[in-house]
């Protein structure tokens, strides 16, 4: 049957979604592009804020309009969400035929069939992680670049994230079939795995074999065709001298870090059980530039944390002016379930969470834009990924420092690597031939 599968949320739900269509495919189940053309619908959930949460419950109405005209025959719904509403959705959507979680994607064909059969209301929240990390098995549209989970779960329980309880404690994989999934991505095309965790640098945790994430990324540098590497997201707390030896020294590991500070106020910090202080902070980027003089680094942002003044926002707003991050994501607090942070009262007013998320992203716009602006004239590496949309004279790829580069020139393919000569910048993008 023809399925659509809409994932909201970060790279880890993209490549959940690319598993789940993989095993499908197996199945004989087709990905279509568009809903409308869809017999089998799929949303996989995001639960990091209550924003998304809101967007998963529309777009699910939307689906369960479609199956009340018969256009649909099944309709599931995956994620963070899941596993966190688990059989209430089925209450807010009487259409839903399955809700699973993350750790249970491995049911998904099963289930499918399933429900094709006339079951209903089926729940699969709990339980062993049933993942299937299979890469041969994967359905990738975008061949260049790809994606390896290497853990799963975070052992750092920050007072304002639901991810440790909607995908429980780390979990790592071991390194030898996390390099043998590289080969198998790189044979079939791949030319840029990112490594992929909630907490990625922490990678080795549950490992009783001396893992380590500089030892990982060793391993994986040397996988033959791969001509980049790159990893999301690091906590500033399990950055380590050895993580930084290896990004100073594997030439195929990109000058990109993104490093959330959440907060430019200790005070803010020690409430969300970040474990570090600004001070700390500002030593270990100190660190990372001077052993790597062209990373750039991003950076996430929470404003109107429950108690945060205004002389704690202010601290927030000095701390991104001088970091300078390369760009940075702003979000405005929303209270979310089981997280000590639900104990306390969300006592920021919504307008005022709206000025200081629209003051923190002009910040950052005036200090990407300076960053951007100071490479024109300068040569940036960029692996081409396909031609403009915007403009098919041009060609669209991606820095090693994970900026999005538009270029002219003769002869270009997608997939090639080229020096490209920086004549114009805007906050978000570079332009060059």
């Amino acid at each position: 049957m023809r399925v659509y599968l809409e994932s909201l949320g970060c790279q880890m739900n993209v490549l959940d979604s690319e598993l789940v269509f993989g095993e499908l495919a197996k199945r004989g189940h087709a990905p279509v592009e568009a809903p409308h053309e869809a017999e089998i619908a799929i949303l996989n959930t995001c639960s990091v804020r209550q924003h998304a949460e809101d967007k998963a419950v529309s777009i699910l109405g939307q689906f369960a309009a479609a199956k009340r005209k018969k256009r649909l025959k099944v309709l599931g719904v995956m994620g963070c969400m899941a596993q966190n509403e688990k059989g209430k959705l089925f209450d807010r959507i009487g259409e839903l035929d399955f809700v699973v979680g993350p750790s249970r994607l491995g049911r998904i064909p099963d289930l499918v069939d399933e429900a094709l059969a006339g079951k209903k209301r089926l729940l699969e929240t709990a339980g062993d992680i049933d993942r299937f990390p299979l890469p041969d098995h994967r359905h990738r549209e975008r061949k260049l670049q790809a994606a390896i989970e290497v853990a799963f779960g975070c052992d750092y329980v920050c007072t304002f994230c639901i991810v440790p309880f909607t995908r429980g404690r780390e979990v790592s994989r071991p390194i030898r079939e996390i390099v043998d999934e590289a080969k198998k991505l790189v044979d079939d095309g791949a030319v840029e795995i990112t490594l992929l965790g909630q907490t990625v640098n922490a990678y080795g945790t549950s490992l009783a074999d001396g893992s380590t994430f500089a030892k990982l990324l060793t391993a994986v540098h040397e996988t033959k065709g791969l001509k980049r590497l790159r990893f999301i997201t690091s906590h500033p707390k399990s950055v380590t001298p050895d993580m930084i030896r290896a990004m100073r020294d594997l030439p195929k590991l990109c000058e990109y870090l993104h490093l959330p500070l959440q907060s430019g106020s200790d005070r803010i910090l020690s409430r969300m059980k970040r474990l570090y202080t600004v001070d700390e902070y500002h030593r270990i980027l100190a660190e990372v530039r001077e052993s790597v003089p062209e990373i750039e680094i991003a950076s996430d942002f929470i404003v109107g944390f429950p108690g945060e003044t205004e002389e704690d926002f202010q601290a927030t707003a000095a701390a991104l002016r001088e970091l300078e991050f390369s760009q940075s994501y702003v979000f405005k607090y929303s209270t979310r379930p089981r997280t000590k942070a639900s104990q306390w009262e969300d006592d920021v007013p919504q307008e005022t969470k709206e000025r200081r998320n629209i003051e923190l992203l002009e910040i950052q716009r005036q200090v990407s834009l300076a960053r951007n602006q100071s490479k024109i004239g300068k040569t940036v590496e960029v692996l081409v990924e396909g031609p403009n949309p915007k403009n098919a004279a041009q060609w669209i790829g991606r820095s090693r420092q994970n900026q999005v580069t538009v270029l002219a020139g003769e002869g270009v393919r997608a997939g090639d690597i080229v020096d490209v000569t920086v004549d114009a910048a805007t906050p978000l993008t570079l332009f060059g031939s």
